[in-house]
Formats: structure tokens, sequence, C-alpha cells
């Protein structure tokens, strides 16, 4: 569990009420797009769910800890890699421009798992309800999202420490999208979910922890799309 930190067991909600929503952004968004994101943040339920005990990546994975992965099990590497080995500036930026099935595989390999919607959403906001990691006012300066023009691409890791949750996991609004565990159906088709916004994603509307993002299987992978992991106990 080193780099990881310990999310406690109880309720999460994936979902956000129509009035937050409407009450909390409607000085970002047109009536138009208000509306469209009732509409998406709707389809995610409002009822708790438990969640049991389980520690989360501190961080999104990273370039260089990717590397190790993939020189260890000749996986693909990103594709805006120069073979194995990714640039060298990048070493601790997200690691995006992943194949799921790869992810999947880095978290394997490490005796890890993706995280469930649910755990992800446990690690977001806690017991609360807020639309963002630390509260419910929106302020693109604390995370690596494309309204803040001081990251124009994925930055390091470390470099945006107020996007931080109350279990103190940092970028779950920014920085890169990251993988859900499985598949589900949306709209008649199966799915692979993100969460989360991404550099060159608004937060006020991607960076919403009761936002989704659906993609089917030919649209992956994603340069703005990368992923963090979670220890269930035994």
């Amino acid at each position: 569990t080193t780099g990881m930190v310990k999310i406690d067991a109880g309720y999460a909600r994936l979902g956000n009420s129509e009035a937050r929503i409407r009450m909390c952004l409607d000085e970002y968004l047109s009536d138009e797009h208000l509306q469209q994101l009732v509409g998406c943040v709707k389809q995610e339920p409002l009822s708790r769910t438990f969640v049991g005990e389980f520690w989360m990546d501190r961080y999104e994975v990273t370039n260089a800890e990717y590397a190790r992965f993939v020189k260890a099990t000749d996986r693909h590497w990103p594709e805006h890699w120069t073979g194995a080995n990714p640039p060298p500036e990048l070493k601790d930026h997200p690691v995006v421009n992943v194949r799921y099935e790869d992810a999947e595989a880095f978290a394997g390999w490490l005796g890890k798992k993706l995280p469930t919607r649910e755990q992800w959403m446990r690690a977001f906001r806690g017991d609360n309800d807020t639309l963002f990691p630390w509260g419910d006012e929106y302020d693109a300066a604390l995370a690596n999202v494309a309204d803040n023009p001081s990251h124009p691409s994925t930055s390091s890791v470390d470099a945006t420490q107020r996007d931080l949750s109350c279990f103190d996991v940092c970028n779950l609004a920014g920085n890169a999208s990251e993988y859900i565990r499985g598949m589900v159906t949306h709209t008649g088709s199966r799915c692979r979910v993100t969460k989360g916004a991404h550099y060159a994603a608004l937060g006020y509307v991607y960076g919403v922890g009761s936002m989704s993002v659906y993609f089917t299987f030919d649209s992956l992978p994603n340069e703005g799309v990368g992923f963090r992991c979670v220890v269930e106990p035994p």
C-alpha cells in the first residue's frame, strides 16, 4: 500500500440533485448546457451504496510507473511514447493513451484492481454530496482542467495539491480522467466508463463527481484518459 491512502468504509452516493447542480453551476453554464449537465448527472442514482474499506492510489499512475510494467510484460505502450520509454519530461505525469485492458493488466501486475464507480465516488467526496473534491464552490485554479490556463497539457501528479479529496486523494477532478472497473450498458451499447475531468476538459462540467463519460470499445485509447488503482481487503 505504498503511495496509497486508506478509504474508510462508508456510503457513496453517485448522483446529485438537480437543485444542487443548478444552484452551484448556474453562473458557469448557459441554460441549454446546464440542462444537458443535469440530464447526465440525473442518470446516476441518488441512493446511497455501502462501500467497504479499501486503499486507493493517492495519485494517478505515472508514465514512469507504467514504463516499468511495459518493460516487464511487453504490453502495449502509449502511442505518443517512443518505444517503451516515455518522454523524460513526462515521467511524473499521469500515463494516458492507455487501453482499458492494459490498465487492468497493470493493476493486476501489482496485485491491485481498477476502482469501481462506488469506490471512486467514496474517495471523491466521502460522506458528502459535494460536486467537487474540495466542496461545492468551483475554482478552476485548484485543478488541471481546460479552464485553468496554467496547465496546457498533463502535469506532474503532485502539481495540483489543492485538487484534494477529504481522504487526501489527489487529482480526482483534473489532470487525467480515470477508468472505472468493468463495463456498463449505456443507451443500448456496452461501454467503458471514466470519471473526472482532464487537462483539456472543462472542470465545471467533467470535474463534477457525479458526471460520467461513456466510451465504446472503438473509441479508446484516449489522450486524456489514465487511471489509478485500489487494493481491497482479502
